[in-house]
């Protein structure tokens, strides 16, 4: 639904956050760096905020 912003930020920022119910798999090339339980009262679903940031890439070096 949100993809291309998902691209255009995951482009700019090198960081991801999401909030959803469910523990989201990693997008390729990134590492988890937050994950954060935000509960909006009694009887209600917990939230999780992950917050993902890009690996580092590492130049090939050429011979």
């Amino acid at each position: 639904l949100y993809l291309n912003e998902y691209k255009e930020i995951w482009r700019v920022c090198k960081r991801l956050g999401i909030l959803h119910q469910f523990v989201m798999p990693r997008p390729k090339n990134s590492i988890r760096t937050h994950m954060i339980a935000i509960t909006t009262g009694p009887k209600m679903r917990i939230r999780c905020l992950q917050i993902f940031k890009k690996k580092n890439q590492t130049l090939k070096s050429i011979r």
